[in-house]
């Protein structure tokens, strides 16, 4: 399944693009928050990341879109669109964590220092846009797209030094792929100036990863759960 995610993925680019860069395609950056919905945002410190709990806070959305127009109705575009999408863990997760491995070392002379993980989704979507004009200058739009998303999550470290000895450990999570979508709704302002929101249901996962020490050894960690990864996005953007 992943190749063929793959695959999908790639073709879109290296197929498409082409089509839209000869059809004087309108080409959009755009920046916003991206706010964590349902398992994506629920706290549960046990089911994190690897099982059916995100724990993560808003984030910052990154887009550039393509906009081909329809040769049968001026108001319809085909779309093409990439996203980088960042999110957090929420502040009560890594005091938690900090917490937990504070009380797990007897000597108050050791220094503990982590570093956090985050999330990065970068959805890959081949859409339609249909304006509805609200007078000469000014669109409503509404859009929806399919595609793939492709999710990773940074490394967490732990660093514990004493004595000018140290020792690390490091906990790794796979990428992953899968099928996504989106809705959306905004105003075109100046038929350039684009507010918008975006509901993007960005697929289910089963994230794996590997628990790594400073002394080479290393485990596994299996999924415990099925996280699905949805996010509510507003954002502002600018058409070329």
């Amino acid at each position: 399944m992943k190749k063929e995610l793959l695959f999908l993925s790639l073709s879109m680019i290296l197929l498409l693009t082409p089509q839209f860069v000869l059809a004087q395609t309108k080409f959009e950056v755009h920046v916003g928050g991206a706010f964590p919905e349902g398992d994506f945002s629920r706290y549960n410190f046990d089911q994190a990341i690897f099982g059916n709990s995100g724990c993560a806070e808003t984030g910052v959305d990154l887009g550039v879109k393509l906009f081909r127009p329809s040769s049968g109705n001026k108001n319809l575009y085909f779309t093409l669109s990439l996203d980088v999408i960042n999110n957090a863990l929420s502040k009560k997760f890594t005091d938690e964590i900090g917490s937990s491995m504070r009380a797990s070392i007897e000597n108050p002379n050791v220094k503990l220092s982590m570093t956090y993980p985050s999330y990065t989704n970068c959805p890959i979507m081949l859409g339609l846009s249909y304006n509805i004009p609200l007078d000469t200058r000014n669109d409503f739009y509404f859009d929806g797209g399919l595609g793939v998303n492709f999710i990773s999550v940074s490394d967490m470290t732990l660093t514990a030094k004493y004595n000018g000895l140290s020792a690390s450990e490091t906990v790794s999570t796979e990428s992953s792929q899968a099928f996504a979508g989106q809705i959306g709704v905004g105003v075109l302002f100046e038929k350039r100036i684009n507010l918008g929101i975006n509901y993007n249901m960005l697929g289910s996962y089963e994230l794996h990863g590997k628990d790594k020490a400073s002394n080479d050894s290393e485990s596994a960690i299996t999924s415990i759960g099925t996280m699905s990864v949805r996010t509510l996005n507003i954002y502002l953007g600018y058409r070329f």
